[in-house]
């Protein structure tokens, strides 16, 4: 499931835009893991206009230096394929 950035519908991430409001910019949810084991701490990296727009640590935190290295090595890596097939 995805959650449109603009008005906040969530809906299948399988449809290509919001089906409230027409937009294409989208927030992957987080998967149940996070109420499976809510002490196993996360982080939420928001992607928007293929750029990381912003990273949350556990409790809405700053990222760790362990976290900004790998969101630097992913943004670099895997974000630019991710988006091409998108």
């Amino acid at each position: 499931m995805v959650q449109c950035y603009e008005c906040g519908t969530v809906y299948p991430e399988t449809m290509r835009c919001c089906p409230n409001c027409g937009s294409e910019a989208k927030i992957q949810l987080a998967p149940n893991s996070e109420f499976e084991e809510p002490k196993k701490p996360y982080v939420t990296v928001e992607v928007r206009d293929g750029k990381i727009a912003q990273i949350h640590g556990d409790h809405n935190s700053d990222p760790t230096e362990e976290v900004k290295k790998f969101v630097d090595l992913w943004s670099r890596k895997v974000l630019p394929m991710a988006l091409q097939t998108a």
